[in-house]
């Protein structure tokens, strides 16, 4: 089976490493992917430039099924471009959820782009229920994100702190920051309340660009992993700490609560500073391990990727 996987960025550094994933377990399963990425962003010359390569490398490769990974203009193209071809657009949050750091115009262009891909494709996925909620007037799949359990997991803490260079003494706070509505300025609110109890503690903050076997050993090596985003799908990040037996201290956002239930340590808080101060403070004073890995298996990619290719048989 041939699919040809349109992608938002710049190559590997500029897409999200869980659809790299994806495709690399599809081909690891006897699906043959080729990745198409997106370059134009919002310029509508560069748009229109991505559209008509589009097309040309759909018609010469011929692929069975071209699988748009995002709504908005992602999943535009792949209407635009499919020539008859199965389309399947996945959505995974910031692609049909209106944002408050969009603004209304741009917010408004996102969603009419996402509707039209979700009414025009040939079948729609979603990474949670809540997503799927969100895309009501068409039936969705619920497929989430998966993890490779085989590369994701924990590894003695003192032993990532020296590979990264760490000092045992610290206590240290994972963030990832890749944009406004992940919350850095709450963080860093949090950390200057927890550091009146615990003054060798920091954020070690993630922006994007970290190796995969850096953010492994940054889960393995970390304290706890703190999510406090205005808006989340289905956050890896979240399903990757648990592999990892991170304690996770967040917020009640996108499907957080139901990833975390279960756990023995951390867990989904009110968003309230002094709240989630004393429950950070609470993890480090524990100092230990979560039971997350317990919980995770559901999410592996063994488990929820053989969904996707009977998917694709069924369309074919």
């Amino acid at each position: 089976m041939k699919v040809l996987a349109i992608i938002p960025g710049r190559g590997k550094q500029g897409a999200v490493p869980f659809v790299l994933e994806q495709c690399d377990w599809l081909e690891r399963n006897g699906v043959e992917v080729l990745r198409f990425w997106i370059q134009g962003g919002c310029d509508p010359i560069s748009a229109l430039r991505d559209l008509v390569e589009l097309r040309r490398v759909i018609k010469t490769w011929n692929p069975q099924i071209v699988h748009s990974h995002f709504g908005t203009l992602t999943g535009f193209l792949g209407v635009l471009a499919k020539q008859g071809r199965p389309l399947v657009v996945t959505f995974r949050g910031c692609d049909i959820l209106t944002s408050k750091y969009d603004g209304f115009f741009r917010n408004l262009g996102q969603r009419m782009l996402s509707f039209v891909a979700a009414c025009l494709s040939d079948c729609v996925v979603a990474v949670s229920e809540e997503i799927a909620r969100n895309v009501w007037f068409r039936n969705s799949t619920v497929i989430p994100s998966g993890i490779d359990l085989n590369f994701f997991v924990p590894i003695k803490k003192v032993l990532a702190r020296e590979t990264l260079g760490w000092r045992n003494e610290e206590k240290v706070l994972l963030f990832y920051a890749s944009d406004p509505r992940k919350r850095l300025d709450l963080a860093e609110s949090i950390l200057c309340s927890v550091k009146s109890k615990y003054p060798d503690s920091r954020l070690e903050i993630v922006k994007g660009g970290i190796s995969r076997d850096g953010m492994r050993l940054r889960m393995s090596g970390s304290d706890l992993l703190l999510l406090l985003s205005d808006q989340e799908g289905s956050p890896n990040v979240v399903r990757e700490a648990n592999a990892c037996n991170l304690p996770v201290v967040a917020v009640d956002v996108g499907d957080v609560r139901a990833q975390l239930f279960g756990v023995n340590i951390g867990g989904v808080f009110e968003r309230n500073i002094d709240i989630l101060s004393h429950e950070v403070e609470k993890v480090l004073a524990e100092n230990r391990r979560s039971n997350g890995r317990e919980l995770v298996e559901k999410y592996s990619q063994d488990i929820l990727y053989p969904k996707l290719i009977d998917l694709y048989a069924r369309l074919v």
